[in-house]
């Protein structure tokens, strides 16, 4: 059984309509929303066998200042840098990953940031 995603669902019922509500409950396997005209309830098993999440819109949220990051949010970043073994200069299994904002993209604190967020995992010393 293949049950369309999410936003297939909003925008099919009245992604228009200006009275919609959207609800998610704790458990990831219920979704429920509702309109002026309609009410859609789906259960739906949101892993695959691989317990792989499936037909999930998995929002990131913002390293630095914790909002989330919307699926129209086209000026964000995400950055994963690679922990490096010193003996050999290969990339080891290990990484850190960031996400930034556009919102701190257009003030310009983007740098700033990413530098705040690698001293305090310690990939760039404490006194850059």
């Amino acid at each position: 059984l293949i049950l369309p995603s999410v936003e297939l669902i909003k925008n099919h019922f009245g992604a228009a309509e200006k009275n919609r509500r959207v609800s998610s409950t704790l458990n990831p396997e219920f979704f429920s929303f509702e309109t002026r005209l309609y009410r859609v309830s789906i259960v739906n098993n949101m892993e695959n066998d691989q317990k792989e999440f499936v037909d999930l819109y998995w929002p990131r949220k913002c390293s630095s200042s914790n909002r989330i990051i919307h699926a129209k949010d086209h000026a964000s970043i995400q950055l994963t840098l690679a922990d490096v073994d010193p003996t050999t200069g290969r990339m080891t299994d290990t990484h850190k990953m960031y996400a930034i904002c556009g919102s701190i993209r257009r003030m310009g604190e983007s740098d700033d940031c990413i530098v705040r967020l690698a001293k305090k995992d310690g990939i760039i010393a404490k006194n850059y």
